[in-house]
């Protein structure tokens, strides 16, 4: 199965890419943030997938932590269908908590919103019950956790504090640009995220982490991959 996953640009979005690494092994991602940029990935994706036809190839649309509108939804819907009739195996399927997302929600079936955990919870736990991690995806739980109290606001809830450190250390993380260095820019953030379980059940290790991050980005200058 090939795999293009279109996320969101903040920690959310590159923790649900971050999960989806650990299910696939042929996965090429994407990113937007709100507004005519999810439109323009989406064609982005429909265009590369036409240009690798394959008869009887298997292929999964993954969009995470990003609500479309019914113009994008239709837009998705008939273009997949487009990629069936020429003979690809094409599923589609969204993964967010947003709730300005329920209008495409009651109309496709592929569109699964739940308002009450973090996009990173849902491709956490979905990605689980449809397929089998590639590792053992053992520390990826208690980060999952920390992501989702910190993006839905959950104060009592584990790693907080946590997640305000990692909410900022994606949001600044600009020395690689994402437009002219789309796949350096997005490994150099999955690298920082591989070393949060180090920290993350440290006796206030999110301060440890924090005063080590500019060691850690140094030590990563260059990464191409995690």
């Amino acid at each position: 199965m090939q795999v293009f996953h279109l996320s969101h640009i903040d920690l959310d979005g590159y923790g649900c890419q971050f999960i989806s690494y650990h299910f696939f092994k042929d996965i090429k991602f994407y990113n937007a943030n709100y507004g005519r940029e999810v439109s323009a990935r989406l064609h982005e994706i429909l265009d590369d997938i036409s240009r690798a036809l394959e008869p009887k190839r298997k292929i999964l649309i993954l969009v995470t932590d990003l609500n479309l509108t019914l113009n994008e939804a239709q837009f998705l819907q008939e273009q997949s269908d487009a990629l069936r009739l020429q003979g690809l195996e094409v599923q589609v399927l969204l993964l967010d908590h947003h709730a300005t997302g329920q209008d495409a929600a009651k109309i496709y079936h592929w569109y699964h919103l739940d308002t009450e955990r973090s996009a990173s919870k849902i491709t956490f736990e979905t990605l689980q019950k449809l397929y089998s991690p590639l590792e053992n995806i053992e520390n990826l739980a208690p980060m999952v956790e920390m992501i989702n109290s910190i993006d839905i606001w959950q104060e009592g809830g584990f790693g907080f504090e946590f997640g305000k450190v990692c909410m900022r250390m994606i949001s600044s993380t600009h020395e690689l640009n994402r437009f002219m260095f789309d796949e350096e820019h997005r490994a150099y953030k999955f690298a920082l995220l591989k070393k949060v379980p180090d920290y993350l059940h440290q006796e206030r290790g999110e301060v440890a982490f924090d005063n080590d991050l500019f060691r850690l980005k140094k030590s990563l200058w260059g990464v191409t991959r995690i």
